[in-house]
């Protein structure tokens, strides 16, 4: 089934699902989990620390949660310490707008991760928040993957809507600000990445990237075996796209761990993630989230720069969030050494990077990294070891 609450419901859970709209009018899919055996929250549950997750590009909040037992989220839930909410970027499966009610409407479509993190993630933040206004901290604890991390970051560095002061702490998995390997060696990305806007549209169109892929999920998900077929189609796409592969996982579950993506999401924001632009897209996003002027892609060993200079070096320590980096070593879609180099480099002092250890004392660290030398880009969510490699550390870090 393509039902993610009949895969909660094996877990002893339940959705609890609430539509939220954001400052530009979308309708955004926010979950909650709850005991399948309880009908409402307790005040016990109320007054837990909220702790939202953010998924990746092409994905939706079921994939913290669709390998069941060994997902991150649903192990947090049953440690009864937090209060586990599971965001959805906008348009997800259902695409729906408050204000422009026509999705042959290029304005419809005419947003990108500045949009994404300006009015999706505030607005998930500022709803849970609203919910959870008993918590004594009225902070929560913010998780995010790929492209997640992407739009908690910039919004960290340029403080958007006051977050900092909302965040107890961030944890990125394959946090994704520089660009790998990948985007040199593929070959349909290193031609997206060198035709211009009008060049791209001609290609893709204005409004939706690719809904035929969508179509095809709604024509494939009508019994058992056509699920299966789709989730093994989703798989074989990753893996063309991204050269991912599932060595690491429960291959019985590797079906269902493609179920929930593709989602809707615009050409637009395709068009950020693999154009050159100097202005903006996530090949130059490093300035934007460290807000300098320094190229540090195509300027040779420009990192090195030491006039580089950040909104995070220039905050007092009050307002700095408690970070931990989940990095897989043979991740070639982004550059994780580009990203720790420049936190060695360049940012606020007590930004020290401490590789992670279980006799590491964390109440007074900044920001944690622990390095997994066989982890690719999608490890850190569905690898079978994934709740002793992240999940307990992660767990850790939290409770400090």
């Amino acid at each position: 089934t393509c039902d993610l609450g009949y895969y909660i419901a094996l877990e002893n859970l339940k959705l609890v699902r609430y539509k939220i709209i954001t400052e530009d009018g979308f309708i955004l899919n926010l979950y909650r989990l709850l005991n399948r055996d309880e009908d409402k929250y307790t005040t016990e549950q109320n007054n837990r620390i909220p702790v939202l997750f953010l998924h990746g590009l092409l994905q939706s909040s079921a994939s913290f949660v669709t390998n069941g037992k060994d997902s991150l989220a649903i192990n947090l839930f049953n440690s009864n310490k937090y209060d586990i909410w599971l965001g959805n970027n906008r348009c997800f499966f259902d695409k729906k707008s408050y204000v422009l009610k026509n999705d042959n409407n290029p304005n419809f479509w005419n947003w990108d991760l500045n949009q994404m993190y300006q009015n999706d993630l505030s607005s998930m933040i500022n709803f849970i928040l609203k919910v959870n206004n008993n918590n004594n901290t009225n902070k929560i604890n913010l998780i995010a993957h790929s492209q997640g991390t992407t739009q908690s970051l910039i919004s960290i560095s340029n403080n958007h809507e006051n977050i900092s002061s909302k965040l107890v702490c961030f944890v990125a998995l394959s946090p994704a600000i520089y660009k790998g390997k990948l985007f040199d060696k593929k070959i349909f990305i290193i031609f997206l990445n060198s035709i211009n806007l009008f060049f791209f549209r001609l290609f893709f169109g204005i409004l939706s990237f690719m809904p035929i892929m969508l179509n095809i999920r709604k024509l494939l998900v009508k019994n058992h075996y056509s699920i299966k077929i789709f989730g093994f189609l989703g798989y074989l796409m990753f893996n063309f796209l991204f050269d991912w592969n599932d060595k690491l996982w429960d291959r019985n579950l590797r079906n269902r761990l493609f179920l929930f993506s593709p989602v809707y999401i615009s050409s637009k924001l395709i068009f950020w993630w693999l154009n050159d632009n100097e202005n903006d897209g996530f090949i130059n996003c490093s300035r934007k989230v460290f807000n300098d002027d320094i190229d540090y892609i195509h300027e040779n060993n420009s990192i090195k720069n030491n006039n580089a200079k950040n909104n995070l070096n220039n905050t007092n320590n009050k307002s700095l969030v408690p970070m931990f980096f989940f990095i897989g070593n043979k991740d070639d879609l982004v550059s994780n050494d580009l990203l720790i180099e420049h936190f060695e480099q360049f940012e606020n002092h007590n930004y020290k990077i401490k590789d992670y250890t279980f006799n590491t004392e964390t109440s007074s660290i900044i920001l944690c990294v622990k390095r997994i030398p066989n982890y690719s880009h999608l490890d850190v969510l569905w690898a079978k070891d994934v709740l002793e490699t992240i999940g307990d550390p992660m767990s850790q870090f939290l409770d400090s």
